[in-house]
């Protein structure tokens, strides 16, 4: 049981597919890299001095999370459940690992309502943007209002990494397309917290926030009888961009973080020039490259 939560400021239109692809199970048969029916998604993720690498591998009915430590010895909070529950406007269901689909870079999930054969479907398209010759510094933040802009990588996150650092050729990030027939949040047992009630859950967000954000806290109720409190609270720079977002949801008498996705076709930006390109999902080469460089430097 736990109060805490990671406050890693990463663009909010991919906090649920970064969850969604750190959640998941199966045995490990020494099969990676991507193919039709077999894709792989990196990220890396620091606990104190410790740094871990995380490939997550789909492939038809499974997920597999695998934590590499590449720097001192840490243990990720994987989510390493099969199930998580859902929960939107008049509905209460299941997403599961065990009714994953891949096609290519296209993973798809039916979400299945609770006591019925109903369901929705939900896919996530790991669209490919070409890292070659990025660096750190093609990304930036204004120091006075705190506006974002270009391709944010982990060689900026690790700062202790040459500046005159690029990616390789055929390295590339993972910018995703989300696709649902209904906006929905889900959560888990992984996401337990130690709060009672939403309002509890509310005050530990805004102090975790701190001050030197703007915030917004939006409230609604969720299930079949609305029965489940649910608030999402965002924090804004002094320039209005959405630096993060947190959802928590009151589920039978516990609080969980939650994630929410939006309904219909959801695109992440792919254009440094008109905003953020969030690029801390990555194929295998660059994830290979990163691990090279935090190694070296750390």
């Amino acid at each position: 049981m736990s109060n805490s939560i990671k406050k890693r400021m990463v663009i909010p239109s991919v906090l649920s597919v970064l969850a969604l692809t750190m959640a998941g199970c199966g045995e490990d048969d020494g099969v990676y890299g991507s193919g039709n029916n077999n894709l792989t998604v990196s990220s890396f993720e620091s606990q104190s001095n410790a740094i871990t690498r995380i490939d997550t591998t789909y492939r038809n009915g499974e997920r597999q999370v695998q934590p590499i430590n590449i720097v001192g010895i840490a243990q990720p909070d994987v989510d390493n459940l099969e199930s998580s529950i859902v929960l939107a406007n008049r509905f209460e269901g299941t997403i599961a690992d065990k009714d994953i689909s891949v096609d290519g870079n296209i993973v798809s999930r039916p979400i299945y309502q609770k006591n019925s054969n109903n369901k929705s479907m939900f896919t996530i398209d790991y669209k490919e943007y070409d890292l070659y010759g990025v660096r750190a510094d093609s990304y930036s933040v204004d120091k006075v209002t705190g506006k974002r802009a270009g391709v944010l990588t982990d060689l900026y996150n690790y700062s202790r990494i040459s500046s005159k650092v690029s990616f390789p050729k055929n390295a590339q990030c993972f910018t995703p397309m989300t696709n649902s027939e209904r906006e929905f949040v889900y959560f888990n047992e992984k996401g337990i917290t130690g709060y009672k009630n939403i309002d509890s859950w509310i005050e530990f967000i805004e102090n975790q926030i701190g001050d030197g954000y703007s915030k917004k806290i939006t409230r609604t109720s969720l299930g079949f009888n609305k029965q489940y409190p649910l608030a999402s609270v965002q924090a804004y720079n002094d320039d209005q961009q959405i630096v993060a977002t947190y959802n928590g949801v009151e589920y039978k008498g516990r609080v969980y973080n939650a994630e929410h996705v939006a309904s219909g076709v959801n695109d992440s930006n792919n254009d440094p020039l008109s905003g953020v390109v969030d690029c801390t999902l990555v194929n295998d080469v660059a994830a290979d490259f990163l691990e090279q460089e935090i190694k070296r430097y750390y």
